[in-house]
């Protein structure tokens, strides 16, 4: 007889409660080389709508948006200044 069935049964409950009533976090810092897209990324998830004339990120760009039950802290690193 399996021994691990009804622990994981219960582990699988307690997950789908959790999943009903705690909202999810996620925090990214986004990197890359320049005009990736890495600013059009952010503006694409933020505001679902996609602008050409995106200026270059200097220093970096910090934005909070939430998408069902996750909330993501985004973190857009650009060209450092000299």
């Amino acid at each position: 007889m399996d021994n691990n069935k009804p622990l994981g049964f219960f582990e699988k409950i307690l997950e789908w409660i959790k999943s009903l009533f705690f909202n999810k976090e996620l925090e990214l810092a986004i990197l890359g080389i320049q005009n990736a897209g890495k600013t059009t990324l952010v503006n694409v998830m933020a505001n679902n709508q996609f602008d050409e004339d995106t200026i270059p990120t200097i220093g970096f760009n910090f934005r909070k948006l939430k998408k069902g039950k996750v909330e993501f802290k985004l973190w857009d690193l650009g060209k450092l200044l000299n």
